[in-house]
């Protein structure tokens, strides 16, 4: 199997593990519960409608916020892959561009755009994989890049065609600049600590209300309790893995470069 296919039977198997661990805690948790809060539900008539009353409220909450954050976060994931992908295209498009003018320029800009490529798969993902800031060194080459390009502004008498070729290679160096600013931010921004806090102090709020509902039969209640409790414990997972999308399980791989790679051997045969 590939290395990729290995991560998700990984992440899936892990994701089951957590399941599984979660409804077993939560199973005896329940047990545990029913068997010395028995006597406190029958003194107190107005038990079960209080705890009822109070859950709906704590629970609309909790629910809104962490979809909330997981929409958050998968959007989030989306961005930072569409992101990748455009500073590849972008690059791919300098370096088709520079087929069309004369050397030594036409040999710089695509030295260049390959070292580019070639420094953000070897140095600038695994940095990304550890939540580090990405290396000044791609900046570096990208300005070199940027250069080699200007110098092959056209003359004044140019054609039409010339001109609007040099200003699409300009813009889609610009538009590399901004993917890649976005790409590095994304490599570090997770959520904020606080957002941790309330994520899961949220959840077990909202987890332990429903231990106290007083609902007939042991069977019943282990599902309704347990249900509630893994779900809320692989909504959380999933927040954990897409939280940064560059590391963790669900991680982006700079496939995007590795297909920029094969399409300048393309364009170079």
């Amino acid at each position: 199997m590939t290395d990729a296919v290995l991560v998700y039977v990984g992440l899936i198997f892990a994701g089951i593990l957590v399941a599984v661990v979660t409804a077993l805690v939560a199973a005896g948790i329940v047990i545990v519960v029913q068997r010395f809060t028995d006597a406190a539900r029958e003194r107190h008539d107005g038990y079960v409608d209080a705890i009822g009353m109070v859950f709906a409220v704590v629970g609309v909450l909790y629910a809104i916020v962490l979809a909330f954050v997981v929409i958050t976060v998968w959007d989030q994931m989306g961005s930072a892959r569409q992101d990748s992908f455009t500073e590849a295209t972008a690059l791919v498009d300098v370096y088709a561009y520079a087929e069309n003018v004369q050397d030594p320029a036409r040999s710089e800009i695509h030295l260049l755009a390959r070292s580019y490529a070639e420094q953000v798969i070897r140095d600038e993902w695994p940095a990304m994989q550890h939540h580090e800031s990405v290396p000044l060194n791609g900046w570096n080459t990208l300005d070199r890049l940027r250069e080699a390009v200007r110098g092959t502004a056209p003359d004044a008498d140019a054609s039409d065609a010339t001109v609007d070729s040099y200003e699409a290679a300009m813009n889609a160096l610009t538009t590399a600049s901004e993917a890649r600013t976005a790409r590095a931010t994304a490599s570090t921004r997770g959520l904020p600590l606080v957002m941790w806090f309330l994520l899961v102090g949220g959840g077990l709020l909202t987890i332990a209300f429903a231990y106290l509902f007083d609902i007939a039969g042991l069977v019943p209640q282990l599902i309704f309790t347990v249900g509630l409790t893994v779900m809320v414990v692989l909504l959380l997972y999933a927040v954990y893995q897409l939280e940064y999308p560059f590391a963790r399980g669900e991680r982006i791989e700079p496939d995007a470069f590795r297909f920029a790679l094969a399409r300048f051997a393309q364009l170079s045969s």
